[in-house]
Parts: structure tokens; C-alpha cells; sequence
């Protein structure tokens, strides 16, 4: 054989490992933007699932997902030394990395504000209902969220805890109907004071956790006063518990809060 045909033949299997090569780095840089791009959805899920806490199975994809960035840094800075530039497939690893790393983060910190936020303790109905003096199921599921602040009237001071209940048990919720429709508690009247009140929930809010519904039923206490779905006569910052519930989807939402009345 030629010293030419060698020459050839040594060219065309650098070309062939060369294109092999770049082929494999091209499909782990793919790999790496997926696996990134994963981690943060599946981050968001977690998130959005208000656990309390994240359990070492829930890492398990991470930790997976962390071995196609890796690969690819380490084979980038391999191949870069014999055979082709590799620093875009180097800086995309490290980008993956960076990523993931951020998604957990994310998964581990969230559920610790999270909690701080959001409670689903039921026994808060049942306080609730001895407060105002009336019967609420005991089924149910709720969500409580602390300490939001939503300024859409002169008058409110503070709005302390609002909370998003759905009743369980098809019996209790017939039965609370029928009660809060003889009740002198409930109104489902469109007075001037229901209209204040109402402010602070804009339509969408009502609609998006009560169901659409064309009448809402109200159960407005005043704690300071004991009094229900009343104006008070003197001046002053009044603690109030707020109950909307919607008959048709038996849903109620339930929220606490300061308001100021000046004469």
C-alpha cells in the first residue's frame, strides 16, 4: 500500500471519528437542554402540589436529569484536545446544570414559604362556626391563605386570612342550604353594605372559587360587636368574619379582616 493511500485512509477514519463524535456531543447537548427543560416543569409541579415538605424520591429525577450536562462537559473537554472545538457544547452543559440546580432550589425552598402561606387545617371551620353560631359541615377540603393584603377599598384596613372551602358530604350540603335559607344570619340581598363588602372580591375571585352562580348567599359578623350583616354606629376599626357560599356548587369561601368606618 502507498504511502498516499495510508495518508487517505488515516484522513477518512479521523473524518469518520470526527463526525461520530461531533454527533454524539450534538446528542447530548440535546439531551441536556430537554432534561433542563423538564426539571423545571416538573419543579413547577411540585410547587403547585403545596406539599409540605419534599421527600428524597421526589429528587430522583434531578439527580438523573444531572447526568447529560455532566457527560457532555466531560466529553467537550476531551474531544476539544484532539479533535474539534467543543466550548458552545461546554457553556450549553454548564447552562443545563445551572438550570437544574435552580430547579431544585426552587423544589426545596418553595414548600417552606409555601407553608407559611397556605394551611389546610378543616378544624378552622368548626372555630368559625362556633363564632358566628352556626352550624358548617364537618366534610370537607380547604385551602387558607395568611395574610393577604388586597386593596380594593378606602375602607379596609387589613385583610387578615381568606379561605376556600368545599363541602364533601351531599346530605350535609342539602341540609346546610335549607338551613342558611331560614336563617336570619344569610342574605342574599343587594344592599348598599353588601355591595362595600363585596369589593373586595372581584368577580372573577367569586366565580373562579365559588362557581358561577347568579346569587351569592353572605354571612357578614362583626367580631368586635356580635352583630351580622349590620353598619356599625360608632367610628372605629372592626375585626369582621365574611362567609360567601353558593348553594349550587356548595362552596364557600371564607374571610377575615379589618375595616375602618368614619362618619
Amino acid at each position: 500500500m502507498s504511502i498516499w493511500r495510508k495518508i487517505q485512509i488515516k484522513i477518512y477514519n479521523r473524518i469518520k471519528t470526527q463526525k461520530f463524535k461531533k454527533r454524539f456531543m450534538d446528542i447530548l447537548m440535546v439531551l441536556s437542554g430537554l432534561s433542563s427543560f423538564t426539571c423545571l416543569l416538573y419543579s413547577n409541579q411540585l410547587v403547585n402540589m403545596h406539599k409540605e415538605s419534599i421527600e428524597i424520591s421526589d429528587l430522583i429525577l434531578f439527580i438523573v436529569s444531572l447526568i447529560f450536562p455532566v457527560l457532555l462537559i466531560i466529553f467537550g473537554y476531551i474531544f476539544r484536545r484532539k479533535w474539534f472545538n467543543t466550548n458552545t457544547r461546554i457553556v450549553a452543559g454548564m447552562l443545563s446544570i445551572m438550570v437544574i440546580i435552580f430547579s431544585i432550589f426552587i423544589t426545596i425552598v418553595m414548600p417552606g414559604v409555601i407553608s407559611q402561606q397556605f394551611k389546610y387545617d378543616f378544624d378552622y371551620v368548626n372555630k368559625t362556626s362556633k363564632i358566628i353560631n352556626f352550624e358548617l359541615p364537618d366534610d370537607g377540603n380547604i385551602e387558607t391563605v395568611e395574610n393577604k393584603y388586597d386593596m380594593k377599598s378606602d375602607l379596609l384596613v387589613e385583610r387578615v386570612r381568606d379561605s376556600y372551602i368545599e363541602f364533601n358530604d351531599t346530605n350535609q350540603i342539602l341540609d346546610l342550604n335549607k338551613r342558611i335559607k331560614q336563617s336570619n344570619y344569610w342574605t342574599n340581598r343587594n344592599t348598599t353594605y353588601l355591595k362595600m363588602i363585596e369589593a373586595n372580591f372581584d368577580k372573577y375571585t367569586l366565580k373562579e372559587s365559588l362557581g358561577e352562580s347568579k346569587e351569592y348567599y353572605y354571612l357578614i359578623y362583626n367580631k368586635d360587636l356580635k352583630t351580622y350583616n349590620e353598619i356599625p354606629t360608632k367610628n372605629g376599626i372592626y375585626n369582621y368574619i365574611m362567609l360567601i357560599y353558593n348553594d349550587k356548587t356548595g362552596k364557600l369561601i371564607i374571610s377575615e379582616y379589618k375595616l375602618e368606618f368614619i362618619k
